[in-house]
């Protein structure tokens, strides 16, 4: 079977920082969005980090336990990367991501 060209995720806001993202509080800015959304990433020019532990997302039920990030390589014009969190594990988005 050959390597998915795209891995998909629920995404609850972009972080600002670099990895590794461990201990109490690893994210040195947490851009929260209003509503978790579901994004599609290159696979190509993608980057999972693991968040250890998982970080809850305000006062919700939900916890951040990955950090994906986008190289200039891929859809992102800026100068620089940029890193969305998500709720699913690393493990799930390198097998998703094949």
């Amino acid at each position: 079977m050959a390597a998915a060209a795209h891995v998909t995720a629920g995404i609850y806001g972009t972080i600002a920082g670099q990895p590794p993202y461990t201990g109490a509080n690893p994210f040195a800015n947490f851009n929260q969005f209003a509503t978790p959304v579901q994004m599609s990433f290159p696979t190509g020019s993608t980057i999972f980090h693991q968040v250890t532990p998982g970080q809850q997302v305000g006062n919700s039920s939900n916890y951040i336990y990955a950090v994906i990030e986008v190289t200039q390589d891929g859809f992102v014009t800026q100068p620089r990367t940029m890193k969305y969190a998500t709720n699913v594990s690393v493990a799930t988005l390198a097998t998703n991501a094949g």
